[in-house]
């Protein structure tokens, strides 16, 4: 093996280590139950993040790379022809880009493998019990006690219908990418010189058995995973009955998503087929170059297109269209084990009743870890690149990066605003004139640091208008952020304080539970609006410049003085440390003196949420 081939494999490897330990600690995460907390619930939000992970992680998109064929050399644009030289109409074909069998290799089983490895690790990041625990069970599961009847027969289906259609792609017709020179007039009298490179399409001989390939390693590896789904040890605080149930809805979960990059195979294939075709019966109906523009026939007119066979056409309009139809009805084919799941473990102690302060403490501390850990992924990936200002930078460019700035903070006053109508779905009566909406009352001081927050923004956008040095874009940019992030955190904490009364909790709780909402999203929307300011006066050192420089600094200079520099350094340092603050400041205190239920409601107040 050559120093290239180890290499390759060594990053394969560690790449796949750090995925695998990475999902290790964020299903770990979702499987932990605080203190007093309920398994069946920890059991939802640990199913429901392994499904996700392995959704995003089994993508079929790379497929298209093993049918398109790439080209070793840019096509030349024209520019530089020799003007004492009349160039000529020519049909160049360019050498391919051989295919890697490394690369196509993992490209046709890396959806399988990530597959196999995302549910094999969550099944063994459930937290152990302490000490020995004895299970019975009546008779033994097998994996095929948890496989869904129909679902297992329309998976299967799906299968050979990927199969068929990489049968079908493998007769597919090559077609070198080729570089065109169109040339019009005449050297005396001048002329137009046009060129331009048309992609092509690999033979199905040298592609579909790496697409079979990795449809036999999908059928293996859905085939492990039901099998370690179902071998796996007992979840401990479950019963038999809802052990059972996460069974059947992983195996659920799992085939769906099968299913999925089944649908990929079938519709690339069915694709790579069609396409191939129509450039085929395209060339060889236009074979020279000045039949390409020079007929009076515009380039893939109705009339040239006649060429194509219908068949091929059929498919590869309708393709696109079955696989959408396919996808939804994987994404709603929801396990009728979900609605069970909780029906055989006493999670309901008295205090954690829907409607209860319990129940309605427990259902935002889900949301609240939901929301870092979406969140951190968010600021990680629009994280501001430090020491870039806003000097030169083009409006879209500004705009993405206040909007980076602030993103983390909205989705988690989103996902926390979820979590809020969930209270009132699941906990609350619905409204009436026995159960009246009634409006909480928010923390004044919060209310206060927001206005600061605003006040400082809008301080920071007038400083960027006025002066030698006026940045209108930066201040723009600054306003309606910031302006949004405010709106949408009033509007998230007007819905958290205006509610009907919980359905078992005494109203000094019921209040409290509305302070604490409030109070959780005014935090993070506060964090939100310091954030961006924090950003726009990191990136507007020419304002410095302007304030410490008692003359005029040209606004292209790249220059920054020390004090400037330092100045906006220690200002947005400390606007994001007030940032971070706002949004994990603790709440306020519960009031445990006071008993926290009340008798039942009369009316039911909700059905428990089910992810």
């Amino acid at each position: 093996m050559d120093l290239w081939v180890v290499t390759s494999i060594a990053a394969t490897g560690i790449g796949l280590a750090l995925g695998v330990a990475l999902i290790y600690v964020i299903l770990r995460f979702s499987a932990w139950t605080p203190g007093g907390g309920s398994p069946v619930a920890s059991a939802r939000m640990h199913g429901m993040v392994t499904a996700l992970i392995a959704l995003f992680a089994t993508g079929t998109a790379g497929l298209a790379t093993l049918y398109e064929r790439g080209q070793d050399q840019a096509a030349s644009s024209g520019i530089g022809v020799n003007p004492d030289e009349m160039p000529e109409s020519a049909v160049t074909e360019l050498p391919a880009l051989s295919l890697s069998p490394t690369d196509a290799l993992w490209t046709v089983i890396g959806p399988a493998v990530w597959l196999l490895l995302i549910y094999w690790v969550a099944q063994y990041t459930w937290p152990r019990p302490a000490g020995q625990v004895r299970t019975a069970r009546l008779a033994p599961r097998e994996a095929g006690h948890f496989l869904p009847r129909t679902l297992t027969w329309v998976a299967g289906a799906i299968v050979l219908a990927a199969g068929a259609a990489v049968a079908l792609a493998w007769t597919t017709p090559g077609t070198p990418a080729i570089h065109l020179q169109q040339v019009d007039g005449s050297l005396e009298y001048g002329y137009s010189y046009n060129d331009w490179t048309q992609t092509g399409f690999r033979p199905g001989a040298e592609f579909a058995p790496w697409l079979m390939i990795g449809l036999l390693v999908l059928v293996l590896a859905t085939v492990l995973t039901i099998l370690v789904i179902a071998r796996r040890p007992p979840l401990s605080g479950l019963s038999t009955a809802d052990d059972d149930a996460t069974r059947r809805i992983a195996t659920n979960r799992a085939l769906r998503t099968a299913a999925l990059v089944g649908i990929g195979f079938l519709v690339h294939s069915a694709q790579a087929w069609a396409r191939g075709v129509q450039e085929q019966a395209l060339r060889q109906a236009r074979p020279h170059p000045s039949n390409w523009l020079d007929d009076g026939v515009d380039l893939y007119s109705e009339a040239w297109m006649a060429s194509v066979p219908d068949p091929a056409r059929w498919i590869d309009t309708a393709a696109p269209g079955i696989g959408l139809v396919l996808m939804l009805l994987m994404l709603l084919w929801r396990s009728p084990a979900v609605s069970e799941l909780g029906s055989g473990t006493d999670r309901h102690s008295s205090r954690a009743l829907p409607g209860t302060p319990e129940a309605v403490r427990r259902l935002r501390s889900d949301g609240r870890r939901l929301a870092v850990l979406i969140g951190g992924a968010v600021a990680l990936a629009a994280l501001l690149p430090l020491g870039r200002t806003f000097q030169g930078l083009s409006d879209g460019d500004r705009w993405m990066q206040m909007a980076g700035t602030v993103a983390p903070f909205a989705v988690a006053v989103l996902l926390m605003l979820v979590m809020e109508f969930g209270i009132r779905r699941g906990h609350t009566p619905r409204a009436s004139a026995e159960h009246p909406v009634v409006t909480g009352t928010a923390p004044r001081w919060r209310w206060i640091v927001l206005g600061v927050s605003c006040g400082m923004a809008v301080l920071l956008a007038i400083l960027s208008l006025v002066g030698p040095l006026a940045q209108p874009g930066l201040a723009l940019s600054l306003v309606l952020v910031a302006a949004v992030m405010t709106a949408l955190t009033v509007l998230a904490t007007r819905i958290a304080l205006r509610r009907p009364a919980l359905g078992r909790a005494s109203s000094a709780w019921d209040q409290h539970l509305r302070t604490a909402g409030a109070d959780r999203l005014l935090g993070i929307g506060t964090g939100g609006v310091f954030a961006v300011t924090a950003a726009a006066i990191h990136g507007a050192a020419p304002i410095w410049d302007a304030l410490f420089a008692r003359g005029v600094v040209p606004y292209d200079s790249l220059v920054t003085s020390e004090p400037a520099e330092g100045t906006a350094l220690v200002i947005s340092s400390a606007l994001i440390l007030a940032a971070a603050l706002s949004a994990f400041w603790p709440g306020p205190t519960p009031p445990w003196s006071i008993e926290p239920d009340t008798e039942p409601a009369v009316e039911p107040v909700g059905q428990d949420l089910r992810p």
